[in-house]
């Protein structure tokens, strides 16, 4: 079938440049990245007459456009052809009304070399001349294997009355990955089967439970309208931040989310909503450390459980006195050097990032780095230290209820996330590849916007006295800097700490405060941060250009509401 057929439906929508498309043969080579409104639902249009369930099963394919615009570590040299190709996949999904919900919202499994695929809540509609026609838009990520590089992309197709699908085009124009950015778009042969699921039932519960969850989002501007004097410009790029390199950033306060647009660089991601974010590291306080703080309200001790007792890999005359809340600060005593992040980016520690199996990642987190303080005296960041701790407190968590055990399932997903009713992709964790499936506990996570601003506003909540027993409130008061007797390890940067998985700063010198204001957040490789303000406002950007700044938000956000009392 002709793209011209397909994305008549799709250029709709604007007809300043649709006319021109609406000429062009689709059988030729894409050779730019497509307008992302291609992908928008058009003005005008109705649920399809002929709603439709089932599976849509695409062949992979190599794609047509393929532009590199940044590649730090010769991926495409590397990796070869598979790099520049879409994997072959089918996914399931359910219709409701001009919504397509996938069954499965978490990674899909794929045999490709360089790239696992996830899907997320698309669009439905009718034809503007012909209902038998249905047409579909739905966001997806190429991830990269084993990592947490997120790059975000439409796919969209068509299905006519006989139930044929045509072939699917899609396109990737973003990503939150500072070392491999690309456009990528093509063509796929798409075959569709009308089936019914048979957790369709609960997969449509969730999806309607999360949605009345949601905050109301408005813009960005709308913040200088209910606060007066409020520069929402502040929150953007800012300083040595490019434009570019911004996914997406938001602010929650009084209970509002304000949220900028979803930047591609074809123009706004038209799924904003659905944007899928890397955790990378923000996921050693969102999976580590409040794990931890679970582990504890269940198990009183836990926090104080030695290392070489629940790991056979870690010897007992290196590890017999490292707790768990010791790897959980980064302050096991073993290091290479202080400097920050400098053990971090080692060869042989980017190397136990990338290895599959557990077997080789514990081994390394377990023997590479020499003994050269005691435990709790001196911070040195690593992830596999992060790794450790998960890998203990799974251990841990194993031996008292007698059986294998999903922490993060069982620790966090549904204790925390699902009363918050949070999104699917929330749910679940990447884990190693192998029998042991061991979750990665320092990175591996994914979100969309709603899922952070919520999450961050439960934080606050619990933070400000709001009752809860799911977690340990002295570590989660000792992370979040309500304990003055506890801010945790200097990080070897002035003016910043560590504990228990939270950074926290001091930011009394940019707001003209007499005395400290330490705030905790979040932090994520390349460009990725979630701060807590102590006047219960949250903040946050996803960005990948090697930019973690905050400075000038938290001049402005101090405006709704003087952080120095």
């Amino acid at each position: 079938m002709r793209f011209s057929i397909l994305l008549i439906g799709l250029c709709s929508v604007s007809l300043a440049w649709g006319r021109d498309l609406l000429v062009q043969d689709f059988e030729e080579e894409l050779t730019a990245p497509l307008p992302m409104s291609v992908f928008a639902v058009p003005d005008g249009t109705t649920s399809p007459a002929i709603p439709r369930s089932g599976r849509l099963q695409l062949a992979a394919a190599p794609a047509e456009l393929f532009a590199v615009h940044e590649d730090r570590f010769d991926y495409v040299q590397a990796g070869g052809a598979a790099i520049a190709s879409f994997p072959g996949v089918a996914f399931d999904w359910i219709q409701v009304g001009e919504r397509l919900v996938p069954i499965e919202q978490g990674i899909l499994a794929s045999d490709h070399a360089a790239w696992e695929i996830m899907f997320q809540v698309g669009y439905v509609w009718q034809g503007p001349d012909d209902s038998s026609v249905s047409y579909y838009a739905m966001p997806f990520a190429l991830l990269e294997r084993n990592a947490n590089c997120t790059h975000n992309g439409m796919l969209a197709w068509t299905i006519d009355a006989a139930g044929r699908a045509s072939r699917a085009l899609f396109q990737v124009a973003s990503e939150t990955c500072a070392y491999f950015k690309f456009d990528m778009a093509g063509r796929l042969d798409a075959h569709f089967v009308e089936r019914d699921h048979q957790n369709a039932d609960k997969v449509l519960a969730n999806y309607r439970e999360n949605r009345s969850a949601r905050l109301p989002v408005q813009a960005m501007a709308a913040l200088g309208r209910d606060y007066p004097g409020f520069d929402p410009t502040q929150l953007g790029a800012v300083g040595a931040m490019r434009p570019d390199d911004m996914t997406v950033y938001g602010l929650v306060t009084d209970g509002r989310h304000y949220r900028s647009e979803c930047n591609t660089r074809a123009g706004a991601y038209p799924a904003c909503d659905e944007m899928l974010l890397p955790s990378y590291s923000t996921a050693k306080s969102l999976f580590g450390g409040l794990a931890l703080m679970r582990l504890e309200a269940l198990l009183p001790g836990a926090r104080n459980r030695i290392i070489s007792d629940l790991v056979d890999e870690c010897s007992e005359k290196d590890w017999g006195n490292v707790s768990i809340e010791n790897a959980l600060d980064m302050a096991t005593g073993h290091y290479r050097s202080t400097k920050l992040e400098a053990d971090e980016a080692l060869p042989e520690h980017v190397d136990f990032l990338y290895a599959p199996k557990h077997r080789d990642k514990i081994r390394f987190a377990c023997n590479f780095f020499p003994v050269r303080s005691q435990p709790g005296t001196v911070f040195a960041y690593h992830s596999s230290d992060t790794y450790l701790a998960g890998t203990a407190m799974r251990a841990l968590l194993a031996r008292h209820t007698g059986r294998a055990v999903d922490i993060y399932s069982e620790l966090i997903a549904m204790p925390l996330w699902r009363p918050l009713r949070l999104s699917a992709v929330a749910m679940t964790s990447r884990t190693t590849y192998d029998t042991t499936a061991q979750a990665l506990t320092g990175w591996g996570l994914t979100f969309i916007p709603d899922d952070i601003a919520r999450i961050g506003e439960w934080l606050l909540q619990v933070a400000s006295g709001t009752s809860t027993n799911a977690i340990d409130r002295e570590l989660l008061g000792a992370a979040l800097q309500q304990n003055p007797d506890d801010r945790g390890l200097p990080t070897g940067t002035p003016g910043f700490r560590y504990n228990n998985g939270f950074w926290a700063h001091d930011i009394a010198g940019y707001i003209g405060c007499p005395q400290p204001v330490w705030v905790p957040f979040m932090s994520g490789y390349g460009g990725i941060s979630v701060v807590l303000f102590p006047n219960n406002t949250l903040y946050y950007y996803f960005s990948d250009g090697y930019t973690q700044r905050w400075r000038e938000a938290a001049v402005e956000i101090n405006k709704l509401g003087n952080m120095c009392q």
